[in-house]
């Protein structure tokens, strides 16, 4: 676990530096074309899914949570993850890496500045691709992304690449702030990008891992594409509407999109395709990205077929419950910890964690 003094003593020291009120930034994260961000694509086919295909193949699952405790003037965000497969490894535990990110809620100093650099080896306090500390300036979106895919990335790491993995999230965030990749934020997800991109094409993972995205509503490559002014999740409930109509177990595929960064001499390619699943009466939409064209198509139908009630596929459906019991512990864990007095919205937050770990 974390050294519990160090924590409390650096809360306390922020506590009574407490600075002027701050307005965070908040920088475009929505998914979209843009300057150097393209999306191709030869048709925007609607097909069927096999949903009783042979399952010859193994998948492991991982995923990582994010909970925040909020105390007077400060936010203490928790990030941990799992993966699942033939064996568990976790964040906390095992792998061990920084899971905690500090974050005052106002402007700090020059002095701040600098102790909260001084702790950064242990607790997130400043991003690892900018000169920039985390205050309240700082963007909480991103400081989450940035925390979260840091700690996917070392489990990432960790695996052992034996048969198939599938990630919860992109495989490599694409907001539109990269349109500005001189600005801080855009320095920061242009950085998520590279490690990301480094961890799999030095492990030689391209052919392995198939990403999962399912909160759409803040994306419109495909909506750009067919001109509807709407979003990804909607545009693809659309297309899919008459096929899904004639059979409750029926699964549809729309793609294939080939989306690209170019930056200077660097380019980052991720291939991409919307899935459809009717369960019941709830019609889930998810969109699946790799870094390998023939992957995405030889996996579809697999990653359809995982698909269960959650929207999720079984395999990071069990990652996820477990890095949110484990968030939920370590919320607990730090209430009891932490010296300062508690936000109410972290009142209900603590309900939260207490009602997750007893269902």
């Amino acid at each position: 676990m974390i050294d519990s003094r160090e924590l409390a003593a650096l809360l306390l020291d922020l506590h009574r530096r407490a600075g002027s009120v701050s307005y965070e930034d908040r920088p475009d994260l929505v998914e979209d074309f843009g300057d150097f961000i393209e999306v191709d694509y030869d048709s925007i086919d609607v097909e069927t899914l096999d949903m009783a295909i042979r399952f010859d193949k193994k998948f492991w699952g991982l995923d990582a949570s994010i909970r925040t405790l909020r105390v007077t003037g400060i936010d203490i965000v928790i990030a941990t993850g799992a993966l699942v497969g033939k064996t568990v490894l976790t964040v906390p535990g095992p792998v061990r890496t920084r899971w905690i990110a500090v974050r005052p809620r106002y402007a700090v100093d020059d002095e701040t500045r600098e102790i909260l650099r001084k702790c950064s080896d242990q607790f997130y306090t400043c991003s690892r691709f900018t000169d920039d500390v985390f205050d309240g300036t700082y963007s909480e979106d991103t400081l989450k992304d940035e925390v979260r895919i840091s700690v996917e990335n070392e489990l990432l790491r960790y695996w052992d690449g034996s048969d198939y993995l599938i990630i919860d999230g992109p495989l490599f965030p694409l907001p539109r702030i990269l349109s500005r990749p001189e600005s801080r934020y855009g320095k920061v997800y242009l950085g998520l990008i590279r490690e990301r991109m480094s961890v799999i094409k030095e492990r030689n993972l391209e052919r392995k891992v198939v990403c999962v995205v399912k909160r759409l509503s803040h994306s419109r490559y495909l909506a750009n594409i067919v001109g509807s002014g709407s979003t990804d999740d909607h545009v693809a409930l659309m297309m899919a509407r008459d096929l899904l109509d004639r059979s409750e177990r029926m699964c549809v595929y729309i793609g294939t999109l080939r989306i690209c960064l170019r930056y200077g001499t660097e380019t980052y390619v991720k291939y991409a395709g919307y899935i459809v699943k009717r369960i019941g009466h709830v019609r889930h939409v998810i969109r699946i990205e790799t870094a390998d064209e023939e992957t995405l198509h030889d996996l579809k139908h697999y990653v359809a077929s995982l698909l269960d009630v959650t929207g999720l596929p079984r395999p990071v459906d069990l990652a996820d419950r477990i890095c949110k019991r484990l968030a939920s512990s370590a919320y607990i864990y730090l209430w009891g910890i932490v010296p300062l007095d508690p936000t109410y919205e972290s009142y209900e937050e603590l309900r939260q964690a207490e009602l997750y770990l007893r269902s």
